[in-house]
């Protein structure tokens, strides 16, 4: 998501719900209010972030661009993690 200058406020409900503010102009910034609010379900975003269903498919409301950046912060949360030489 590096690069990509996008900002999108996502309105998720259910479990995990909330209002979710996404800004890559400046590094990334991801700001949560947590409430009670209608939207695509939490659940099938985070389900859709850790790469087991589409992106689009969990929000179609969205730019093709904003996908494309969600989707890249997606391979990030997918990524393996360095493992490190112990000391």
């Amino acid at each position: 998501m590096l690069g990509e200058r996008v900002r999108e406020k996502l309105t998720l409900g259910g479990d995990g719900g909330g209002v979710f503010d996404v800004d890559g102009r400046c590094g990334v910034t991801v700001t949560v209010d947590r409430v009670t609010v209608a939207g695509p379900r939490a659940a099938r975003v985070a389900d859709a972030l850790a790469g087991r269903a589409p992106i689009a498919a969990a929000l179609p409301d969205l730019p093709a661009g904003s996908h494309t950046a969600l989707s890249r912060l997606a391979d990030v949360f997918r990524a393996p993690a360095a493992r490190q030489a112990p000391t």
